[in-house]
């Protein structure tokens, strides 16, 4: 039933395609990175180490609501899906669907549910905590952080075996019992808050500000500052802010680019991590265990050793982006730069956040302070600073809600 099911999504999706082509409309076919028929089993280990005795070609079925230009996929997913083809020796290739053309932004969970494609690249738990209740903690602010940072404290988080509820680690609990087998890829550096016409500098200009937020974490602080939150998916921000309807936004600077945000943007304040926009590759369960034990580890090994890379081009496309919008007139500002009162309004503000955050996850029945002091513990295990008073505030609520 499920390659039925696969089969006709592919079918009905392919037909969409031609008609868009037939009509000039498209910028994009799928496109399968190697020849499945060439490839052949084989046997013995190969020069990468691995005993590939048995294995049949295999191809996966990858859908993204990204576009190619996206620091996510050229930085990472790109060279990911070429890597693993080479250490398979040419067993293991791609059919890929970008910019949302097999399964619209949002949905990929439904899709690796309903078998429509094996990976999302990526599926995103912030835009679906009704699945996955806890998939915006990393959207807490911290004092410093980077995008190396962010991905190792998240790959620590994802293979944390500490115990987090019913016998079950985090990720036993959000992903693999939800049926997603998730594997994390290059993380950008912090959010930037940024504006399209408005410089902030002083306490009042918080006031009748529209900012986009993509998580709770970040509508408790928008709240908290004083600021009228607007959720918004990356997707639908370029319309949200051409049209006025929101200010500015919480986002990270390098995927401005991606979005056509450079051309809107003209003041951010960075310096201080307003949350990390984490994200990952979501696999079907059911498609992973049946895949060979030695693909598992090639696609594992892959990913851990094309992540170092993967943060630094966020890297080289924050600096990138930032000379553009200079050029244009733009203006980067640093927090440790502002007045010290509106300093102190967003250090309390942002501690605050923190608490709020627990605090709604244990009314909802999530262990709100475990989750959140694990992704701490994380996020300082690989040499992020905390803001003053959050690890008190943590102490208090775990003292209160885990006993």
């Amino acid at each position: 039933m499920k390659k039925a099911k696969k089969f006709l999504a592919l079918l009905l999706s392919a037909t969409l395609v031609l008609s868009l082509a037939a009509c000039g409309g498209g910028d994009e076919t799928p496109a399968d990175t190697n020849d499945g028929d060439a490839a052949q089993s084989t046997s013995g280990v190969n020069a990468y180490g691995y005993d590939l005795t048995g294995a049949e070609p295999l191809e996966i079925v990858m859908t993204s609501a990204l576009n190619n230009t996206h620091c996510c996929y050229a930085g990472f997913y790109e060279p990911f899906m070429d890597r693993v083809t080479e250490l398979s020796d040419g067993l293991i290739t791609w059919e890929t669907y970008l910019s949302g053309e097999l399964v619209d932004g949002g949905k990929e969970y439904d899709a690796l549910r309903d078998g429509v494609a094996d990976v999302a690249m990526p599926l995103t738990p912030i835009y679906d905590t009704s699945r996955f209740p806890a998939g915006d903690v990393p959207q807490l602010p911290i004092k410093i952080s980077t995008a190396e940072i962010c991905s190792n404290a998240y790959v620590d988080l994802l293979n944390s075996d500490e115990i987090i509820a019913d016998g079950k680690t985090f990720n036993e609990l959000y992903f693999e019992d939800n049926g997603v087998h998730f594997i994390a890829h290059n993380n950008p550096p912090g959010n930037a808050i940024s504006t399209t016409t408005k410089d902030i500098t002083t306490m009042t200009d918080w006031s009748g500000l529209i900012i986009r937020t993509s998580s709770r974490p970040q509508q408790f602080l928008a709240d908290e500052l004083g600021i009228t939150p607007l959720n918004v998916t990356a997707y639908d921000l370029y319309d949200t802010l051409s049209r006025g309807t929101a200010d500015g936004g919480f986002q990270q600077i390098p995927d401005w680019a991606s979005y056509g945000l450079d051309e809107l943007y003209k003041y951010a304040i960075e310096g201080l991590s307003f949350g990390h926009f984490t994200a990952g590759m979501g696999w079907s369960k059911d498609f992973w265990d049946s895949m060979p034990e030695v693909y598992q580890q090639i696609i594992t090994d892959a990913a851990a050793e094309l992540l170092p890379a993967g943060c630094e081009y966020w890297d080289a496309k924050t600096e990138e982006v930032k000379a553009t919008v200079e050029g244009n007139g733009g203006k980067f500002v640093q927090y440790t730069d502002l007045p010290q009162d509106l300093q102190d309004k967003v250090n309390s503000a942002c501690v605050q956040t923190w608490i709020d955050y627990v605090e709604m996850l244990e009314e909802s029945g999530v262990p709100g302070a475990k989750i959140c002091k694990l992704w701490r513990d994380c996020m300082v295990d690989n040499g992020a600073e905390m803001i003053d008073g959050v690890d008190e505030a943590l102490e208090t609520l775990l003292a209160e809600y885990a006993g």
